[in-house]
């Protein structure tokens, strides 16, 4: 599945209408599938609201920082980027629990492209993409993105 040139708003309602996806308005508006669609126990829980940036949080300032620091993520982080460019981001990993994406200003970070294979559990907030590629997505695959 492609998608080329979509505002980040097209990319998160595209999202939210996908398996698993789901996303929520600068308002706090959650906007998601509903659970009871989901029974039983490969169904997880809603991405958690947006918060501060956590004590713990690995801040981030280029594309070669992000690609070692999704590598040594299991779940859990919070990756905070700087405002530029990424260039294009290639993800292949599930995580254990939500690993979250963060720009440090919202939309200050902007991907050429975002491409997922086969993830899980990554949650993407307040970025901008210009294409979104995504395969090997079911029911058990988790990501979210939020404005």
């Amino acid at each position: 599945m492609i998608l080329k040139s979509v505002s980040i708003l097209s990319v998160i309602l595209f999202l939210a209408s996908c398996s698993g996806g789901s996303y929520e308005s600068a308002t706090g508006a959650s906007q998601s599938e509903s659970q009871d669609n989901c029974p039983g126990p490969d169904c997880v829980p809603d991405a958690p609201p947006p918060t501060p940036i956590p004590s713990n949080a690995i801040f981030v300032s280029g594309a070669a920082e992000l690609t070692v620091a999704l590598q040594n993520a299991t779940g859990g982080e919070t990756l905070v980027l700087a405002n530029g460019n990424y260039g294009s981001l290639k993800l292949e990993k599930n995580y254990t629990s939500y690993v979250t994406i963060k720009s440090a200003n919202p939309l200050g970070a902007f991907f050429n492209g975002i491409e997922l294979h086969n993830v899980t559990y990554v949650i993407f907030e307040g970025v901008k993409t210009s294409g979104l590629y995504m395969d090997g997505y079911s029911t058990n695959s988790y990501w979210k993105f939020k404005d």
